[in-house]
């Protein structure tokens, strides 16, 4: 195709190989490529996080040295489109859970910590029959397969559990349910994900173990301190304790006041690109953001940025599954410490 046809531009979504193969090619085709992952090299507090090994090694596969990167963002950035998620209209709250994640294994702790609590487990289908009986000796957790019909259950549910992926949490979000985060071992995209869930959204939380105190640099005898966190690290009986006092209300209005910013920006930022023009990624000035949904807004340097944090190279961020693709008919549950 770039051969014969020798197109003036090429839109790809974090695919490998294009940028390299433009290159090859030695074509004049300018590539511009719109991703999640892209908010990750944007954002300060993925500053470590995107200069890795692994993560340099991606961008330039996916984007290389002539190509544009396009950030998805879940709030207001520079150069930004809005996160695409469908959102459904909010009903009233009943009483279950919902819990999703393409590594079902890491949210094993439910098996027990939410006795009593009935959670709606939706896994993909052919995984159906294996978390099914994996589940038998649990009633409260009902296995379902994927479908359209897990945003209709989102909205009537009382919260979220779930791994740190992109479309799923940002849905929640914007629905104004609160969340607690179990995150896979090593996933570079989605450890990143979680600490940025964490920093910039109340009614996020997370186990308080230590694995994820190593994480995000918490000590035993302290939690995670506002302003600079929203979140908060909970068992999840103390999570669910604490649901009746949330109010989300306000933080999903904001967030859904950027989400529906999507046509605009595709026509702002996305098509002058294409057509051409830098389309300001570089250069654009948002209007000042609404105190980053009680946190700090995306973009803006944090005090404690120049502390770093560990973050192993260990994983595909290109894929959302990758590093937590352990879920095999031998799997364990390893994860059963992620709660105290």
């Amino acid at each position: 195709v770039l051969q014969e046809y020798k197109p003036e531009a090429c839109l790809s979504f974090w695919e490998p190989s294009f940028a390299s193969m433009l290159n090859i090619l030695n074509c004049p085709t300018k590539l511009v490529t719109i991703c999640s992952q892209g908010q990750i090299y944007r954002d300060p507090d993925g500053r470590q996080q995107s200069q890795g090994l692994l993560m340099r090694g991606l961008h330039q596969l996916c984007v290389g040295n002539k190509g544009t990167l396009v950030p998805l963002s879940v709030l207001p950035m520079a150069g930004a489109i809005p996160q695409i998620v469908q959102v459904p209209p909010r009903q009233p709250t009943e009483d279950f859970f919902v819990a999703y994640t393409t590594a079902p294994q890491v949210l094993s702790p439910m098996k027990k910590k939410l006795a009593g609590h009935r959670v709606l487990l939706f896994v993909k289908e052919r995984r159906l029959t294996y978390y099914t009986r994996k589940y038998k000796r649990y009633p409260h957790v009902q296995v379902m397969a994927a479908s359209p019909l897990f945003s209709d259950y989102l909205s009537r549910s009382r919260g979220l559990i779930a791994s740190p992926s992109r479309g799923v949490v940002t849905q929640a979000l914007a629905l104004g349910k609160p969340i607690y985060l179990f995150c896979p071992r090593g996933h570079l995209e989605q450890e990143y994900n979680l600490r940025f869930y964490l920093r910039n959204f109340k009614g996020v939380a997370c186990p308080r173990t230590r694995r994820y105190r190593r994480f995000l640099h918490v000590s035993k005898k302290k939690e995670l301190q506002s302003p600079e966190w929203a979140g908060q690290m909970l068992t999840l009986q103390e999570w669910e304790a604490s649901l009746d006092q949330l109010d989300l209300n306000d933080q999903a209005a904001r967030l859904l006041e950027w989400l529906g910013q999507t046509e605009d920006r595709m026509r702002g930022v996305l098509l002058p690109l294409l057509q051409g023009g830098d389309g300001g990624v570089e250069d654009e000035t948002l209007p000042e953001a609404p105190a980053s949904l009680e946190g700090v807004a995306v973009g803006e340097a944090r005090p404690e940025d120049a502390e770093g944090a560990a973050f192993a190279d260990v994983s595909d961020a290109g894929t959302t599954e990758a590093a937590a693709a352990q879920g095999t008919e031998g799997e364990t549950d390893d994860d059963e410490d992620d709660e105290d």
